[in-house]
């Protein structure tokens, strides 16, 4: 029942969106990493959780369209499933944590992670809101699934089609390793300049120097590429789909 890291990017249904909610309240997990309670939301605790209401398990209409909510973040990811046009009636949610973390340097410059990762825990979240609410089985329940994709964003992440567990890892938002670069633009470019252009200059954690890094210092990586994913959403959806997107954010 494990994801397969190698697997192609897929065919099916992908969007991107800038947000995803997940109430408040959270409660004490089980060893399948689903449990009932009254009351569900946030996902404060590491723990999953499951939501008791009117649709849960095989009391998901017939034909019902779902919207599979999934955040790609930081230390792990997390997954709402509900009703369309009723998101407030959670039919399922699911939590998992990431095993390798994220590798920094001594100096804590360099903040890397494994975007795999992401896409073995975006497989293990839907499997889990799915099953428990009896959306698939031997006899799927549901008219349409709709994915909605949120994440961490200002990463750097490498891909091909050879290599779709990512060419390198992938560098994350905070990452702060290309000061050389970042230095660099700011003298030739202007720090106001890249500012007023890119309405949220970060200086060395910036998409632009890290990118620069890549080319300067990884180099066959780069060469390699056949594109720069900039979120890790953004990695789940081209597994998905083999797009390559990104939302403006």
């Amino acid at each position: 029942d494990q994801p397969r890291a190698q697997d192609p990017p897929e065919s099916a249904s992908a969007r991107s969106a800038n947000r995803a909610s997940f109430g408040s309240s959270h409660s004490r997990g089980s060893s399948d990493g689903l449990t009932p309670t009254k009351r569900t939301g946030s996902f404060g605790s590491s723990r999953a959780m499951f939501r008791q209401g009117s649709y849960v398990g095989c009391e998901l209409p017939e034909g019902a369209d779902i919207i599979l909510a999934v955040d790609i973040g930081t230390t792990g990811t997390k997954a709402v499933l509900s009703i369309l046009g009723r998101s407030h009636e959670e039919l399922a949610t699911a939590y998992e944590q990431y095993t390798s973390g994220t590798a920094t340097d001594s100096t804590g410059a360099c903040v890397d992670q494994q975007p795999v990762d992401w896409w073995n825990a975006f497989i293990r979240v839907s499997r889990k809101v799915l099953n428990a609410s009896g959306a698939c089985g031997a006899e799927p329940r549901l008219g349409s699934l709709s994915i909605v994709l949120s994440g961490q964003m200002q990463d750097m992440i490498l891909v091909s089609a050879e290599k779709p567990e990512g060419i390198r890892p992938a560098i994350l938002y905070s990452d702060s390793r290309a000061k050389a670069q970042a230095a660099r633009l700011e003298a030739t470019v202007g720090k106001d300049v890249l500012t007023a252009k890119t309405g949220n200059y970060k200086g060395a954690t910036s998409c632009i120097a890290k990118w620069l890094w890549l080319q300067e210092e990884a180099v066959e990586d780069f060469a390699s590429a056949e594109a720069v994913l900039l979120g890790a959403h953004g990695y789940v959806a081209w597994r998905l789909c083999g797009q390559v997107l990104c939302d403006y954010t």
